[in-house]
């Protein structure tokens, strides 16, 4: 059975924004959407691996950002031995100082840098979805042993978490657009230090229609807030936008680079949805898992709780 690609290879600009967005140090890639970490049912998915995994299990992370998901089984299972690579430069995390987890950045999935028959299972957390497929399978497979176990939690076309990154796409193309806040913001910014020392401007005109036009957007994401779909990234964005413009010094700079972290928020948004996996998809990776591991059984569960339908769990252990 040929497994179609689940995604196509995305440029050196997913790479960027990747790459920016573990270096604020967080632990998981839905930090607006998810603020619990790793104490519900993903949590406790982990935690059944934990007691899956081998003695002295020699264990890959795949996708792995920070290294929440070694962290969390090391803490499990002091025996174990984890490599953990990611596409992105992961080099400067320091949110996991374990001698038992060995980081490799700059790694896809699709070229894995160890040899045949290597380790005794493979994790991901919202990884393996967003590599090249069957490449990435194929790759996979070679660097586990024969029995080597498969533990992933991969994005769910309907879950919580897509709903939001959709609506949160929405939100960040407007505050980055034409008509968003941060144009209207960079327009304002030059002015504010004459506004705020309570001086007339050179050109009144102009300033009057850069203060309107701030003004004019301030109002448009108070509606979208008042809409309640996904507000925490726009409340984010005020108080951002707002710090920003009250400091001393120029502003724009400090704007532009805000924009810029925004649009690679807006990537990361539509890559979740357009990797998160219907049950058609998720059974058909499954077949294929099957049909080159027989001796595995592959099972493959909703992960819910009570915000709602979080994720899908894979499990290909021996029979």
């Amino acid at each position: 059975m040929t497994v179609k690609p689940l995604r196509p290879h995305w440029e050196h600009t997913r790479e960027q924004a990747w790459t920016r967005y573990w270096q604020t140090g967080v632990l998981h890639s839905c930090p607006t959407s998810y603020p619990g970490n790793y104490d519900g049912i993903i949590g406790g998915f982990w935690r059944e691996t934990a007691r899956w995994l081998p003695a002295h299990g020699h264990v890959l992370d795949l996708a792995t950002g920070n290294g929440a998901v070694p962290s969390l089984l090391i803490n499990r299972r002091a025996d174990l031995d984890i490599d953990a690579i990611d596409a992105a430069d992961i080099s400067n995390t320091k949110s996991v100082t374990d001698f038992r987890i060995r980081f490799h950045a700059g790694i896809r999935m699709e070229t894995l840098p160890f040899p045949a028959g290597h380790f005794d299972a493979a994790c991901s957390q919202f990884g393996i979805e967003y590599a090249s497929h069957p490449e990435a399978l194929d790759e996979v497979l070679r660097v586990l042993k024969p029995s080597g176990q498969i533990h992933w939690v991969m994005h769910h076309c309907d879950s919580v978490f897509t709903r939001i990154a959709a609506q949160e796409s929405q939100h960040l193309a407007w505050a980055t657009g034409a008509d968003g806040i941060l144009g209207a913001a960079i327009a304002i910014a030059p002015w504010m230090p004459r506004i705020r020392a309570g001086l007339i401007p050179e050109d009144l005109r102009k300033a009057n229609a850069a203060r309107d036009r701030f003004n004019q957007s301030q109002i448009a994401l108070e509606q979208r807030i008042q809409l309640g779909h996904a507000v925490a990234v726009l409340k984010d964005i005020r108080a951002t936008v707002h710090a920003i413009l009250i400091q001393r010094g120029d502003a724009v700079p400090v704007l532009d680079r805000y924009r810029q972290d925004l649009e690679s928020a807006r990537l990361r948004c539509q890559e979740l949805c357009a990797c998160a996996l219907d049950r058609a998809r998720l059974l058909s990776l499954a077949e294929w898992l099957g049909s080159r591991r027989p001796a595995l059984r592959v099972d493959i569960t909703a992960l819910s709780q009570a915000e709602g339908l979080l994720a899908w769990g894979l499990r290909a252990v021996p029979s």
